[in-house]
Order: C-alpha cells, then structure tokens, then sequence
C-alpha cells in the first residue's frame, strides 16, 4: 500500500468515521449522492392470484400492507384477504395486459347502454335501482350527479331548441 495514503490525515479520520458507524459515511448534500439503500429481504412467497400457481416473492412491507388492509377489513366486518388473493406473478401480469384495454372498453359501452336506457325508462323504479346499482359497480365516478341529471333532463319538457327524435 501507498505509504501517503496510510499517513494521510483525512484517511485516518475517514477509516475513524467508517469504523464508529458500521461502513461508509457521507453526509446528504454536499454534492455526494445519497447512499444505496438495499431491497428489502424476501420474507414470504405468496401465490399468483390467477391460479397458475407461481409464487411471488414478498418483502416485510408487502406482508405490513396485507396486514395493515385486513384489519381495515376487519373493523368494517368484511373477510379478510387471503395470501393468495393479492398478487399476480410477472407472467400473468404482462399476459393479461391487452385484455385490460378490451374489458374497460367493453366496461364503458355497457356503461353508456345503461345510462341510455336509464334516460329512457318512464316509471319502473326496479329497473332503475338494478339500472343505479350496476352503474355504481362499474365504477361511475358521479353516479349522484347522473341520476340528477337524468331526472332533471325528464322532469323538462320538450323545446324547439330539444331535438326528440
């Protein structure tokens, strides 16, 4: 070894530093760049939620999320969710990714289909709840807004300005 570099001062006081806190240390800022963090350790497998049955690796803070999700579930009286009910493995992730375009898009139409009909229904309350009820499901974001709409949009009477065809 260079015999400048063991008596030099500063790498006596860096071999000091390292020493006292378990590795390299540098301070934040100052033009250095922060230190690498390592992944978390892998601390369980869970399987795919698709059935193909891969497992897929999980860190403490998956398992602390799943944790943290169930005992939300838990004070709302809901079952809780299993291992094997939150994760999708890499394959059946990027296997399923040109179906989730086609479903939002089929998704949608049905959508429309219903508001339409539910624009259209003159006096079957039923049919407007099941109407509301599936809208809801699919994940309309103003469903209050909708149906105010649509009743305001019934409760006014035709114009010339209004087409009726």
């Amino acid at each position: 070894m260079n015999r400048f570099v063991v008596d030099d001062p500063e790498v006596l006081a860096e071999r000091r530093t390292r020493d006292r806190h378990g590795g390299a240390h540098r301070p934040e800022g100052d033009g250095y760049a922060p230190a690498i963090e390592r992944p978390s350790p892998i601390v369980a497998g869970w399987a795919c939620r698709s059935g193909c049955g891969r497992f897929v690796p999980v860190d403490d803070a998956g398992v602390g999320a799943r944790d943290h999700a169930n005992a939300q579930l838990r004070r709302r009286g809901e079952p809780e969710l299993g291992e094997h009910e939150i994760v999708f493995c890499a394959a059946c992730k990027q296997r399923s990714a040109p179906d989730r375009g086609q479903a939002k898009r089929r998704q949608a139409d049905e959508m429309a289909a219903l508001i339409r009909e539910l624009k259209t229904l003159v006096d079957n309350d039923l049919r407007e709840r099941s109407i509301v009820a599936r809208i809801r499901q699919l994940g309309h974001p103003d469903v209050d807004g909708l149906l105010k709409a649509v009743r305001d949009g019934r409760n006014k009477p035709a114009t010339a300005g209004r087409r009726t065809t």
